[in-house]
């Protein structure tokens, strides 16, 4: 009788923990998604950034050094 009791509580943990398992995969999916979103967004943003630093900072270096020559 004990065993059985026990074996309905395992049984009925068991069930819990794999309800908290599958929200858990659930949110896993959700913030993967999340992540990889804005990690294509951030480096496309830091892609962008650095491209027009390089070109501003070209020109400006020229403009500069012709200035004040």
């Amino acid at each position: 009788m004990k065993r059985r009791r026990r074996r309905s509580g395992t049984s009925q943990g068991g069930e819990v923990m794999r309800k908290m398992t599958c929200e858990e995969w659930e949110l896993r999916r959700l913030l993967w998604r999340i992540r990889s979103v804005l990690s294509f967004w951030v480096v496309s943003l830091i892609d962008c950034t650095m491209g027009i630093r390089l070109q501003g900072g070209e020109a400006n270096h020229g403009s500069n050094s012709s200035g004040s020559m």
